[in-house]
């Protein structure tokens, strides 16, 4: 499977680099051409592993994961490893903390106002006396798509993942099958668009590429893991009599 997306993403991606034979060397020389561990290079460590402390202990120590973070970037302001103008000069950053912001308080006002919950009611109205196996793969595609409009994972499966077992279980469809299959899309789903998982912000913000190409990138992806978990699995679970 992971081999099939490596050549998948290969093809569709068509990288300029085909390989990077002097890699080794190159790295020796660049280490070679390094100066020693500057002091701010040494704070910097220090506030990174106080960091990491912070987020693995944090509830123990009650301090949340964003006021740790907070914390960590001031520290770095005020010992002047960095400065406001290299804040300033993170456009990509500044760009994907506003448009996150706006997605994640969309996604959030949708659960609050009811707008999954009538969904979920008005579609399931439509698939009853429909068969399994239709019925799960309907629920399947839409789970994945509609990640479109969810910033956040966590707030997709939150808001979601209980609507479509209900779904799924109410069609016949046995809980553990339902349970896998929604699970494996719930890790997929992120390679829709460069927010729909935590770390493509961070990756596009590279610039390596456009967000027209990570789109149609994902898309022809998903296409991939919907005929894999949609068609092949099913039609397998059935053969095994359990769907």
């Amino acid at each position: 499977m992971h081999n099939t997306d490596l050549i998948l993403t290969v093809g569709i991606v068509h990288s300029e680099v085909e390989g990077v034979p002097d890699a080794t060397a190159l790295a020796q020389r660049k280490l070679l051409t390094m100066s020693p561990i500057s002091p701010k290079e040494i704070i910097m460590a220090l506030i990174f592993v106080g960091l990491l402390v912070l987020w693995i202990f944090g509830e123990q120590l009650n301090v949340g994961a964003t006021l740790a973070a907070a914390n960590g970037v001031a520290l770095l302001f005020i010992t002047g490893v960095l400065t406001w103008q290299d804040a300033l000069d993170e456009k990509s950053a500044w760009d994907t903390m506003i448009w996150i912001g706006l997605l994640i308080m969309l996604a959030s006002k949708l659960n609050e106002y009811g707008m999954v919950s009538w969904f979920g009611k008005e579609f399931g109205a439509h698939l009853q006396g429909l068969p399994r196996l239709a019925v799960d793969m309907m629920v399947a595609a839409i789970y994945l798509y509609v990640h479109d409009f969810f910033a956040s994972a966590t707030a997709h499966v939150s808001a979601l993942f209980p609507l479509s077992m209900a779904l799924m279980v109410t069609a016949g469809i046995p809980p553990f099958t339902a349970a896998i299959a929604r699970g494996i899309l719930s890790n997929i789903n992120g390679c829709l668009t460069q927010y729909g998982i935590d770390s493509g912000p961070v990756t596009f913000g590279a610039g390596y590429v456009s967000q027209g190409h990570w789109w149609r990138a994902g898309f022809l992806m998903s296409l991939f893991y919907l005929f894999v978990w949609l068609v092949v699995g099913p039609l397998w679970w059935k053969l095994l009599e359990h769907i």
